[in-house]
């Protein structure tokens, strides 16, 4: 709320950068609640930028069990962050 006071009329930056907020607030909430394994899978292909047999020799999967992996991860992902969003709680 106190960020939404500053916003000046006329002025898309501020509201541009909370709904970034928001957003990336949403994905870390979401990523807390995935499983270690499934966010060990995020983070070793997205934030490391690991390729997929990289990610899959150091989670010790083989892979094509990594991809499973991080498919289901990221559809996990998915669909807390859309329940965050939509202010339900996730299982």
């Amino acid at each position: 709320i106190e960020e939404a006071s500053e916003v000046s009329a006329g002025d898309p930056e501020p509201v541009e950068r909370m709904i970034e907020n928001e957003e990336r607030r949403a994905l870390e909430l979401a990523m807390a609640r995935l499983t270690d394994r499934h966010r060990a899978a995020i983070a070793l292909f997205h934030i490391e930028e690991l390729s997929g047999e990289e990610a899959a020799k150091a989670m010790n999967v083989s892979a094509k069990a990594f991809e499973s992996l991080l498919a289901r991860a990221r559809s996990t992902l998915k669909e807390h962050v859309q329940n965050i969003q939509n202010g339900r709680k996730c299982a």
